[in-house]
Formats: structure tokens, C-alpha cells, sequence
């Protein structure tokens, strides 16, 4: 006798605790793996929210005053040669 989709159960006991970890081992993985996935989102929302607050070309193209775009660009070219604060390649004082 075959069993059609109509007679499954999707709230039978394995269609439950199907994604219920079975030992330690698999709770501290899934832990892991939901952890770092998490972590990775923040990140890259981090990441996109950095790189549309900045100055950009775009925003100073728009401004109509010549005076006003070229100062938006001067802060701009001194915003992105400025050396990085802590590194390798960070100034030493004498």
C-alpha cells in the first residue's frame, strides 16, 4: 500500500525533533556556526553603512558653487591620504 502526501503528518516526533541536535558536540556546532553567521551580517552591514556615509566624487559633483566642490574635494584627497593611525606603516615620533 502506498501512502500519499495527504496521509504524511508533517508534525509527527522526527519531523520535530529533526533539527534538534542529538548530542553536545551538535548544539556547540550549530551555536558555532549561527554565532559566525551572525557576527559575519553585522559586519557586512558594518561595512555597507561605512561605505555610504563617506565622501564621495558623487556628493561633490552635485554641489553647484565652484568654491564649495573644490573645498568638498580638497577634504576629500586629505581624507584618503591621511597614514593610518596604528600599523606597520605608522609614523614614529623621535
Amino acid at each position: 500500500m502506498q501512502t500519499s502526501m495527504l496521509d504524511h503528518d508533517p508534525l509527527s516526533d522526527s519531523a520535530v525533533n529533526a533539527t534538534q541536535p542529538d548530542s553536545p558536540e551538535e548544539s556547540a556546532d550549530q551555536f558555532g556556526i549561527r554565532l559566525s553567521l551572525l557576527i559575519l551580517s553585522i559586519g557586512l552591514f558594518m561595512a555597507a553603512v561605512w561605505a555610504v556615509s563617506g565622501p564621495s566624487l558623487r556628493k561633490c559633483g552635485v554641489l553647484e558653487s565652484p568654491a564649495e566642490r573644490y573645498t568638498c574635494y580638497d577634504n576629500l584627497r586629505n581624507e584618503q591620504t591621511k597614514p593610518p593611525a596604528k600599523g606597520a606603516y605608522a609614523q614614529r615620533r623621535p
